[in-house]
């Protein structure tokens, strides 16, 4: 592919994390195949408060700050306010919506991501919810890594707004989120080492349907209703038999963290904080192990290509 011929625009909403930025944005450019046709747009929900991510912008015309002010707005709905206030800003021809605290793995992921969305007639691909997060939507990218085509998003349109409930309506979702985890019986723990609570929580999801508003909900319904096709990566279980599995640092990465592949080929990582009980693991707040195991895991397929390459080399001599 020729990566003269497209440009892409990196959102990130900014609520005082530009250490996370600092080394995402580094990280996005290293792996990228066209580092130079990236361009950042932080979208500051401290409205100006963050005074450190003057340093983010000093470092180029590439990186624009885009103040915002949520008012009484918090969590998910303040994260999106954010991410709708960005796409009325993009004007390169794709976008890229991604968490701070996300990793990737995937090299020249650019030119991978631009060739599925053409190969395949998508508007967008990346992360969604992983299945162990029961209630949440599966079938949409979501803010955590969402790659897509700017013209066809708009046109859907986007909207990253969690759908609206009456308080009748937040009742029998508060319900149906505790049949389809059975109270407290299937947090994520239960669900990555049983299979049998692996199959009850995703047969009575089925049938209780999105029960747990999070951002994008609208995204993903508004793509089903459409008919509007995307490709979403499939976060790894700590028992899948997947490339790197063998490895300790997936393990890690796959019990604590999410960790998301593409068929075969890991693709990236998210730290994924929560105060939810449910989803919460004893490692998901230690910033330091997640970087380590990133690293572990990078050596680990590092080691291993370099060896599958070593190999073809001397059959071929």
């Amino acid at each position: 592919m020729n990566n003269g011929d497209f440009n892409i625009t990196a959102i990130v909403v900014n609520w005082y994390s530009s250490t996370f930025l600092k080394v995402l944005f580094a990280n996005l450019r290293d792996k990228a195949g066209a580092p130079e046709k990236i361009r950042f747009l932080i979208v500051d929900n401290t409205n100006g408060l963050d005074n450190s991510l003057a340093e983010l912008s000093s470092s180029g015309s590439s990186v624009t700050i885009m103040p915002n002010k949520p008012a009484s707005q918090h969590g998910s709905r303040a994260h999106a306010s954010g991410l709708n206030l960005a796409l009325r800003a993009v004007k390169t021809e794709y976008g890229l919506i991604l968490d701070p605290d996300t990793h990737i793995f995937k090299g020249d992921w650019d030119d991978f991501c631009v060739d599925l969305l053409r190969r395949n007639d998508v508007i967008a691909v990346g992360a969604t919810f992983p299945p162990w997060q029961l209630g949440k939507y599966h079938n949409f990218p979501n803010p955590v890594f969402c790659f897509f085509d700017t013209a066809e998003f708009l046109e859907m349109p986007a909207d990253w707004t969690p759908y609206e409930l009456s308080p009748i309506m937040k009742c029998l979702h508060f319900v149906k989120r505790n049949i389809v985890r059975c109270g407290k019986l299937i947090d994520r723990k239960k669900y990555g080492s049983s299979g049998v609570a692996r199959t009850v929580g995703m047969r009575l999801e089925r049938i209780m349907g999105v029960c747990s508003a999070d951002t994008g909900y609208l995204n993903a319904l508004r793509a089903e209703k459409q008919n509007v096709g995307s490709i979403t990566f499939r976060a790894a279980l700590p028992d899948d038999h997947a490339a790197f599995a063998d490895t300790a640092a997936f393990k890690d990465l796959a019990s604590h963290y999410e960790l998301y592949y593409y068929r075969d080929e890991p693709i990236l990582t998210h730290k994924y904080n929560t105060a939810g009980k449910h989803w919460r693991t004893k490692k998901g707040d230690d910033v330091s192990f997640w970087r380590e195991a990133i690293a572990r895991f990078e050596k680990a397929v590092d080691d291993r290509r370099q060896l599958s390459a070593s190999s073809v080399n001397s059959g071929q001599t």
